[in-house]
């Protein structure tokens, strides 16, 4: 959704990706929402837009135009950043684009604050994340700089949270029932590095589904699963400082004996 909350963006199969204008203060309804934009690629592919990532790079009021760069992965392993204008909704304009290797991919994210070169990171079905950005040499060209593998195989679900010292944790859960954290430190460079954390068996089957979200204490985030075995289970992230960021995983579950309470420790230095 645009900052401003004018603008929310959905995509779907054969390439669907809609661009829905929000109006407030409508009589008896409050909120109407209409399809005020389609890509031109709508419905002419069998490929997936398996995720997007939005940036505002030219912002704007309620009547302005608004200029988005929109990031989509595909699955044929493609990853494309489109410009769209509110002011002109067939004005999308292709800006750069690149292929990783065979795998699906499934999600992308763009970190922030973003760099012009526009650095991206993406997961995908082989268990990898793979750092993107702008090639130096051809701005119309994307491609990855570092990958690193989290799970056995699929990621089917991902959440970002940017740490109080400006690195990314990136939490993801697999086709393989694992949890996955993972610290990427100084992912605007060409010397990031990442440091990975597996819970193994957190669900009984994939975890299709997970939420970050902040809490009333300091520095404390939850983090909630959702699984193929119809469960839900909550997580607690706990940051104890900057310098080296403590983590604490409490998982709340259902077990014979009743609730079930495991705490986990991890120092990433």
């Amino acid at each position: 959704m645009a900052s401003n909350g004018t603008w929310l963006f959905s995509s779907g199969g054969f390439e669907e990706f809609f661009g829905w204008k929000i109006t407030r203060g409508v009589p008896y309804v409050n909120v109407g929402v209409v399809c005020a934009a389609k890509h031109p690629r709508n419905g002419k592919s069998d490929l997936r837009i398996m995720g997007f990532d939005v940036r505002e790079v030219q912002l704007g009021d309620a009547v302005a135009s608004v200029v988005f760069h929109i990031t989509m992965a595909y699955t044929d392993s493609t990853l494309k950043t489109w410009s769209f204008s509110t002011g002109s909704p067939d004005s999308w304009m292709l800006v750069a684009q690149g292929l990783y290797l065979t795998s699906c991919l499934s999600s992308v994210h763009i970190l922030k604050p973003a760099l012009a070169e526009g650095m991206t990171l993406m997961t995908s079905t082989d268990g990898h994340l793979a750092l993107w950005s702008r090639d130096p040499a051809d701005t119309s060209e994307l491609r990855w700089t570092a990958r690193h593998q989290v799970h056995q195989n699929a990621i089917l679900s991902t959440a970002l949270y940017t740490l109080p010292d400006s690195s990314v944790l990136l939490i993801t859960g697999g086709d393989d029932d694992a949890l996955v954290f993972t610290r990427i430190t100084s992912p605007q460079s060409a010397s990031a590095t990442s440091k990975t954390l597996t819970i193994p068996r957190a669900h009984a089957a994939a975890i299709t589904g997970v939420l970050c979200r902040s809490t009333a204490g300091q520095g404390v985030q939850e983090v909630v699963t959702l699984g193929l075995d119809q469960t839900v289970e909550v997580w607690e992230v706990r940051l104890r400082n900057e310098a080296e960021v403590w983590m604490d995983w409490k998982y709340r579950g259902r077990g014979r004996g009743g609730r079930v309470l495991l705490t986990l420790g991890i120092c990433f230095g």
